[in-house]
């Protein structure tokens, strides 16, 4: 559940980003700040589906058509944006990013009890010679 709810604040956050009426203006304090932005919400909303349990080929085909389609409206109905292929250049390397990076933390599986780092795994035995499970 919460990795749904995860997904869902990075796509509404991906839309507000997307086709906010004008982009904010950075300036050159940070050089291509804005296709660090589009890298990270497309790769953000894709990692986040990805841990939500949606498949990842699933993710790159809707999220590689959205990208391919914000760039048409941001330059068809937004008067103070401009599609930019560079843009989408970027947006697809963030869906590239968020398809591969790992879904959990890395180092962490947590999927079975005994997995964490430094454990022995499961059916060893502690000090008292217990089972650890």
């Amino acid at each position: 559940m919460k990795a749904r709810l995860l997904f869902a604040t990075a796509v509404v956050a991906q839309l507000v980003v997307l086709y906010w009426p004008s982009a904010p203006e950075l300036g050159p304090l940070v050089p291509f700040a804005d296709k660090i932005v589009h890298v990270a919400v497309f790769g953000v909303a894709v990692w986040t589906g990805r841990r939500a349990g949606i498949p990842v080929w699933a993710l790159v085909v809707i999220f590689g058509v959205h990208a391919a389609l914000s760039e048409l409206l941001q330059d068809r109905l937004l008067d103070d944006r401009a599609g930019d292929r560079g843009d989408l250049v970027a947006d697809l390397a963030g869906i590239a990013l968020g398809s591969v990076l790992p879904r959990t933390r890395v180092g962490y599986r947590g999927a079975e009890r005994g997995t964490e780092p430094g454990s022995m795994g499961s059916g060893t035995t502690n000090r008292e010679g217990r089972d650890d499970r």
